[in-house]
Formats: C-alpha cells, sequence, structure tokens
C-alpha cells in the first residue's frame, strides 16, 4: 500500500512540475510579445510617420518587417487616453498584448 501510495504521489508531482514548466513557458513567450509591443509602441511616440519608424526597428530585414507591421499598424491606431504620458501609454500598450497573449495559449 505504501507503495502505491508514493507512486501516486510521484506521479502527481511531476505533472505539477511539467504544468508549472509550460507554465513558465508560456509566460516567458507572454513577456516576450509584450516587450516587442512595448518597443513597437515607444518607436511609434518618438516618429512622425509609420515609414520610418519601421524602418528604425526593422531595417532591410523583410521578414521582420512582416512580422512587425500588425503590431505598427496598431500602435499608430492606438488611442493614448487623453492626457497620458507616455510611458503609461507604452505600459498600456504592453499589457494589451501580453493579455492577449495569455487568451491566446488559454484558447
Amino acid at each position: 500500500m505504501n507503495n502505491n501510495a508514493l507512486l501516486i504521489v510521484t506521479t502527481l508531482l511531476m505533472i505539477g512540475c511539467s504544468s508549472g514548466q509550460e507554465q513558465a513557458a508560456v509566460n516567458h513567450s507572454c513577456q516576450e510579445e509584450a516587450d516587442v509591443a512595448e518597443t513597437v509602441m515607444d518607436m511609434r511616440l518618438k516618429q512622425s510617420n509609420m515609414a520610418n519608424a519601421m524602418v528604425l526597428l526593422a531595417g532591410n530585414n523583410e521578414a521582420l518587417r512582416e512580422q512587425l507591421r500588425p503590431i505598427l499598424h496598431d500602435a499608430f491606431e492606438y488611442d493614448r487616453g487623453g492626457t497620458a504620458t507616455f510611458d503609461r501609454t507604452k505600459q498600456m500598450f504592453r499589457d494589451k498584448y501580453y493579455q492577449q497573449c495569455m487568451q491566446r495559449q488559454v484558447n
């Protein structure tokens, strides 16, 4: 009986650890996506037009340009919320992308 109980507890611990590692990987992935979004918003706030911002973010790297294009479009359409500071705007945009990523992981 003790061996069976030990086997069950060990299995449960392994399942809990692996799901914890998966959650950590998801969190890390979403943190990276949020970091990119914040960087894009920072560039949007510093540049007057989308073309300049894209060149500064991606240079001649077409693959990177394609990945950043939807985020950059979103950044240029994003409403700063009245008198929000640049830092607050970047944080709100970052949070938006983090939450979207976490929701995608759940679905």
